[in-house]
């Protein structure tokens, strides 16, 4: 399950491989859902209508522990405070089966902490001039203790070019 699916572009190679993998998409935004169906038309392929969510990830109806990947690619740093992110990582990590992993892509203060601008509680003023929820390290690391997961991958972060930061956060949930 990709959640925070937009035009579907972590799920192109699912969708298309010979494995017959269970796609499921999570999508609050109509333009990214039209975005999806246009990349499911471009790819040839079909997918159920069950399988495709008009929701928030706080809104879905997923049951927990059901998928073995979960997917949530540049949707965190949009939390709106602490509160909704760790709100958002818990319910995203509760969709993981056991022997799952979880796969979140996101905005982090790492490595910028110098040029940061804070304006207000989590929210940053970047240098690439957009203004966003940042997690840092530590707060990765309790909520990844808080749920009971394992580390797949360390943390990883990287820097472009000093206007903000993304970092790769790989967890499991043990079996």
């Amino acid at each position: 399950v990709d959640l925070g699916a937009g035009g579907g572009r972590n799920l192109s190679w699912f969708l298309t491989s010979d494995a017959g993998y269970e796609v499921h998409a999570v999508e609050p935004n109509p333009d990214g859902l039209l975005a999806f169906a246009e990349r499911r038309a471009q790819l040839g392929v079909e997918l159920a209508p069950e399988r495709i969510h008009a929701c928030t990830i706080e809104e879905c109806s997923l049951p927990a522990q059901s998928f073995d990947l979960v997917i949530l690619n540049a949707v965190l740093h949009f939390a709106r405070d602490e509160d909704h992110f760790r709100a958002l990582f818990r319910r995203s990590f509760e969709l993981v089966a056991p022997g799952g992993v979880f796969f979140a892509r996101l905005a982090t203060t790492v490595g910028l902490e110098d040029v940061l601008g804070a304006s207000g509680p989590g929210w940053y003023a970047l240098p690439d001039e957009s203004e966003r929820f940042l997690a840092d390290g530590a707060l990765v690391r309790s909520e990844t203790e808080a749920v009971g997961a394992e580390w797949v991958r360390p943390f990883k972060s990287t820097v472009v070019d000093r206007l903000r930061t993304m970092s790769t956060w790989v967890l499991a949930r043990p079996v």
